[in-house]
């Protein structure tokens, strides 16, 4: 669309020569499949503290990566302000 941030992200059409390379066929339910965006981090990246509301997909291509995963009902302990 006109403006990426609002348009729905699909892997397939954005990054088609990439698409093939990730295979997530079984993994979910493609009836349910919303939206498939491609964030791509340099080494030493730090990400602050949110949460997703739809379900997530780490692919780690090289090094290493430290994720912290918190419970949901912990939410409204973790100091958040916003939406995410």
């Amino acid at each position: 669309g006109a403006d990426p941030r609002k348009s729905i992200a699909n892997l397939e059409v954005d990054f088609p020569a990439l698409a093939h390379e990730i295979v997530l066929k079984g993994l979910y339910d493609e009836e349910k499949m919303f939206s498939s965006v491609l964030r791509v981090g340099s080494a030493g990246i730090h990400l602050w503290t949110h949460y997703d509301v739809m379900d997530n997909v780490l692919i780690q291509v090289t090094g290493r990566k430290r994720v912290v995963l918190y419970p949901p009902q912990d939410a409204d302990y973790m100091y958040m302000v916003g939406d995410k």
